[in-house]
């Protein structure tokens, strides 16, 4: 476990977002180029709901060992994905790149689970 202060690092990481984040809200919230319509109040709830999430998931951080923390944190977004698609949500072929390293990222720590799982069982056989 790393001796930091999740919690006081996730508000600096939302502070360094603000200002973008206020930016697209006064823009309309659409994506650069795209014609907006001003703020979009229907999107409140998923988004209050992501904001909750995130803090659940600060203040999970010291109660779980690194490897499975890491894991849920790929996980969760993947879960999402598989869920937008679908619902009918498709994906450029440019995005295709940062899925697949997520995906590999999430195989790499099942993978070093395992052999830490297969490391400790020998470890504790040749003691016991």
């Amino acid at each position: 476990m790393t001796d930091t202060n999740h919690i006081g690092g996730l508000w600096f990481d939302m502070l360094l977002a603000l200002p973008a984040s206020i930016y697209f809200i006064v823009q309309g919230g659409g994506v650069v180029g795209a014609p907006t319509s001003g703020i979009h109040c229907p999107d409140t709830g998923p988004r209050v709901l992501s904001a909750l999430a995130l803090v659940l998931q600060a203040l999970s951080e010291p109660l779980l060992n690194l490897s499975l923390f890491g894991l849920l944190v790929y996980v969760e977004p993947l879960l999402l994905f598989i869920v937008a698609l679908c619902l009918g949500e498709t994906v450029a072929s440019g995005e295709w790149p940062t899925y697949v390293a997520i995906w590999l990222a999430v195989v790499a720590l099942c993978v070093d689970g395992v052999l830490r799982m297969h490391q400790a069982r020998g470890v504790a056989r040749a003691a016991g």
